[in-house]
């Protein structure tokens, strides 16, 4: 009985166990699955801004390089023609013209000239002849003057003391029959003209685009900061990484500004310049970042709710459990107070035997089988002598003891388990020998006689 009950203990501490151990399998599931969304959102944004910054950056590159192209072919045209003609100066003033025209026909164009060996300004599209704005060292023309190529060059942006606005040069230099340095063709390409066509493009408050040279420094910027202009990011470890590469994707912090972005950035086929296109990454990120704390959010929410509903299922079938305990003790203790009541009821008290009533029920049981069966069924009656002087001689409590000992002495005699022995009266005892005869009776009698007489009971 108490294996049993044990086994049930540990059974409902079990499911208890079990019980815990599925709400915590829900909630750190919900866990799991919120913790992997979010960093499959994480990725796919990320992924998404990739592919934004990579098309936003071929299509300026494409238009940028458009535009450039057209500027050199220009360059290409005039210098042809300066190969054609006098460079007396009646015959020059007749190109001018044509420069304007170049400079009209061109949105991005503000000024076409061209400049002697001397740095002279003979022919521009202006109405005026004035000296080129440019610093103390211009740059462009020291290049030329020094560089046989004849290939067009891109200058550093410079703000012209004019119109003022900020330009950026590009030149090809202008030889003589002989081959000597006769001077440069100029085009002065508007930076407002491309930061108009950076600004058609969606960025975000902190996004960048940006038009660089291939020696890293920087001719138009959106977000424009004057101050940026023809600024150099020479020795940045991205200037690297993307002068060893055509086209590429990264993750930086600006030179700039600081800001670390998502970028993209492309070379120009057909210009030494390259495009950057540069998301915050904090605004690339910031619907994510909103959308993970609204999921974590109503996770948080709903695992409080499983854990709240779990501690409660536990706690309802830890009370059920505790009462299906009490029941079954109860049940059990029940059954035990049953069989013991049984047991009273159906032996005596003193001696152990079965008792009359029990001794007529038996008697009855065994009477009808052996009578369907045919087969003979013995008793013996059997009265202790002289009990009564006995009892009255040595008192109650020793007579008590001589009917024990008689009744230990009868069930020893009996052979088989079945035999059956009761108490019949005060000192009256019976024996229900099933399946025996007379004379098989007798033997058991005797054996009982002699168990008894070697009690030596005075």
């Amino acid at each position: 009985m108490t294996t049993l009950r044990s086994v049930r203990s540990s059974s409902s501490q079990a499911a208890v166990r079990s019980t815990k151990l599925f709400v915590i399998f829900v909630c750190a599931a919900l866990i799991f699955v919120t913790v992997w969304l979010a960093i499959r959102g994480r990725e796919e944004a990320i992924r998404e801004a990739t592919n934004t910054n990579a098309n936003l950056t071929r299509a300026i590159a494409q238009q940028v390089d458009g535009m450039f192209s057209e500027t050199t072919r220009i360059l290409d045209s005039i210098a042809f023609d300066m190969e054609r003609v006098n460079k007396e100066s009646s015959i020059l003033v007749r190109l001018q013209p044509v420069l304007v025209n170049y400079a009209a026909g061109t949105e991005h164009i503000h000024s076409v000239m061209i400049i002697d060996s001397h740095d002279v300004q003979i022919v521009s599209s202006e109405a005026s002849l004035n000296p080129l704005p440019t610093s103390s060292d211009p740059q462009y023309f020291t290049y030329h003057r020094d560089n046989l190529s004849l290939m067009r060059h891109i200058g550093k942006p410079y703000l012209d003391k004019v119109s003022k606005s900020w330009l950026i040069p590009v030149s090809r230099r202008l030889d003589d029959p002989t081959g000597q340095f006769a001077g440069i063709v100029v085009c002065a390409i508007k930076v407002s003209y491309l930061l108009q066509l950076l600004a058609s493009y969606e960025i975000g408050r902190d996004g960048v685009l940006a038009l660089v040279s291939a020696d890293g420094t920087i001719l138009a910027r959106r977000p424009y900061v004057e101050a940026d202009l023809g600024k150099s990011t020479a020795g940045s470890s991205l200037l690297d990484q993307i002068q060893k590469n055509f086209s590429g994707n990264g993750e930086e912090s600006s030179p700039v500004d600081g800001v670390e972005r998502y970028l993209s950035f492309q070379h120009l086929k057909s210009n030494p310049l390259f495009v950057i296109v540069a998301l915050s990454k904090q605004e690339v990120l910031h619907h994510w970042r909103s959308a993970t704390l609204f999921q974590s959010a109503w996770m948080l929410m709903l695992c409080i709710f499983v854990g709240l509903l779990g501690h409660r299922v536990v706690r309802s079938v830890g009370d059920r459990l505790r009462v299906e305990h009490r029941l079954r003790t109860t049940r059990d203790e029940l059954t035990e107070a049953n069989r013991q009541l049984t047991h009273l009821a159906r032996h005596d008290g003193l001696t152990g035997l079965a008792n009359r009533r029990y001794f007529d029920e038996h008697l009855a049981r065994e009477f009808a089988q052996c009578a369907r069966t045919r087969r003979p069924l013995g008793l013996i009656m059997i009265d202790v002598d002289h009990f009564k002087l006995y009892n009255d001689t040595y008192g109650h409590p020793e007579g008590d003891k001589c009917l024990q000992a008689v009744a230990e002495a009868i069930r020893r005699a009996l052979r088989r388990p079945h035999d059956f022995v009761a108490r019949y009266g005060g000192e009256e005892f019976a024996v229900l020998l099933s399946e025996t005869d007379t004379a098989g009776a007798g033997e058991v009698a005797e054996a009982i006689r002699a168990a008894v007489a070697m009690l030596d009971l005075p």
